[in-house]
């Protein structure tokens, strides 16, 4: 009897309380960079955002969204004894990696509809940022140090794969 009043009430839980990702379609948007292709564009680019990553426990590419013609991708490194994470955010307009934030405490959860990268609940961020601005401000989260933009402005070579 236990067990029935249990699935009951499970099965009674609107899905839209869910948290999806954002505009999930998007992803296989033509000009909307895969967590794939980043990966590419980062190790054709020797970018430092991977440097002697070739020890590293994880890396890990995410996909964010996609807002007008950029594209949100996170990245998470894993290393050392002690397993540190380590987070930085990518953006990239087509297929121009714009810039990132590098080492920053945590990652969005999404882009809202209007473009404000949303962080989880309990990350306080001192400025809105917005994912189709011109300039990003630096990245500053509550009781953590501000994480400054860095400009990067390369083409990656992209591929459908």
């Amino acid at each position: 009897m236990c067990w029935r009043v249990f699935l009951s009430f499970v099965l009674l839980v609107p899905v839209t309380y869910a948290l999806e990702p954002q505009d999930a379609a998007s992803y296989f948007a033509i000009e909307a960079v895969t967590p794939q292709q980043a990966e590419l564009c980062l190790e054709s680019m020797r970018s430092p955002l991977i440097h002697n990553s070739e020890g590293d426990h994880v890396n890990s590419y995410y996909y964010f969204g996609v807002h007008h013609d950029r594209t949100l991708i996170g990245l998470e490194r894993v290393k050392g004894a002690d397993y540190s994470q380590y987070f930085s955010l990518l953006v990239f307009d087509q297929t121009t990696l714009l810039g990132y934030y590098r080492n920053i405490a945590s990652l969005p959860l999404f882009i809202e509809p209007d473009g404000q990268l949303s962080f989880p609940r309990g990350v306080e961020l001192a400025d809105t940022i917005y994912i189709d601005q011109d300039e990003f401000p630096a990245l500053c989260l509550a009781g953590q140090p501000c994480v400054d933009w860095v400009s990067v402005g390369t083409r990656c070579e992209l591929s459908a794969d």
